[in-house]
């Protein structure tokens, strides 16, 4: 099943299980072709329905790659990920990480939530 169908290159998914059962998946791809790579995450449930997606870095950051999500003691998120210049062999490879409080939406649309 795609994680997403707006463009056909998502990158890096990586999954993390929630408190509430379901799970996270955090990804890359490109908002407009020809930029760099955002990150995108969603909910994903046991049956396989997909929350709505949410943008968790801003594009104007970079071009992200590598998402990796891990869970804290405290219950936040701590997402690990690599800003890699816009073309990956001229520019620094520079790790960033972020705290994120609370999981992704499981909000499906139309009015429906992931159970």
């Amino acid at each position: 099943m795609p994680i997403n169908l707006t463009d056909a290159t998502v990158h890096d998914a990586k999954a993390i299980i929630r408190p509430d059962g379901n799970i996270d998946i955090y990804y890359v791809y490109p908002i407009q072709e020809n930029s760099g790579l955002s990150l995108w995450r969603r909910c994903l449930n046991p049956n396989g329905q997909l929350g709505v997606e949410e943008l968790v870095v801003e594009p104007s950051f970079g071009n992200i790659a590598k998402p990796t999500p891990h869970r804290l003691n405290t219950g936040e998120l701590l997402i690990t990920f690599v800003e890699q210049g816009k073309v990956v062999l001229e520019g620094d490879h520079n790790l960033h990480a972020a705290i994120i409080s609370r999981d992704a939406s499981c909000y499906i649309g139309q009015g429906g939530l992931i159970q």
